[in-house]
C-alpha cells in the first residue's frame, strides 16, 4: 500500500515545486497543505491512521479547489473537487484494496489538477513590465 502511494506522491511533488507563480499565496499554501496531508497519510503506521489522514487531506483539497476557482482556474478547481471525492472514498474504505484503488485515483486526479493549475493563465505571474523606451531614430 505504501509503495504505490509513495511513488505517486513523489511524482506529483515535482510539478508542485514548480508552481511558484500562482495567482496568490493562499493557493500555494492550500496546495502545499493538501500535499503534506497526503504524504502523512501514506506514512501512516495503521490502516485507520491512513484513512484519517486521507479524510483530512480531502478537506484540504476541497479548500484548494475553492481557491483555484477564485483565481480563476476553473478546470483545476473541478479536478481538485473530483480528487477530493476519490480521496474521501478512500477515507471511507472498509478494506485496504478499496482504499488503495480510490487513493490512487484521487492522487492521480490531484496531480492532474496541479498540472492544470500550472497551465492556467490566471495562476501565472505577469511578466515584468518592459522598461524599454521607444526606439528613437538615430541622428
Amino acid at each position: 500500500m505504501k509503495t504505490t502511494i509513495l511513488l505517486l506522491l513523489l511524482a506529483i511533488c515535482l510539478p508542485m515545486t514548480g508552481h511558484a507563480a500562482s495567482c496568490d499565496q493562499q493557493l500555494r499554501d492550500d496546495v502545499d497543505a493538501a500535499s503534506q496531508l497526503l504524504n502523512k497519510a501514506q506514512e501512516a503506521k495503521s490502516f485507520d491512521d491512513a484513512k484519517r489522514g486521507m479524510h483530512l487531506a480531502k478537506y484540504a483539497i476541497n479548500k484548494a479547489a475553492d481557491t483555484a476557482r477564485t483565481c480563476p482556474c476553473d478546470e483545476a478547481g473541478a479536478l481538485f473537487d473530483s480528487a477530493a471525492t476519490k480521496i474521501g472514498r478512500a477515507s471511507n474504505a472498509d478494506v485496504s484494496g478499496r482504499f488503495n484503488h480510490f487513493a490512487k485515483q484521487g492522487i492521480e486526479e490531484y496531480a492532474g489538477a496541479v498540472e492544470l493549475l500550472n497551465a492556467c493563465p490566471a495562476s501565472q505571474e505577469p511578466p515584468p513590465a518592459a522598461q524599454e523606451n521607444p526606439a528613437t531614430p538615430a541622428e
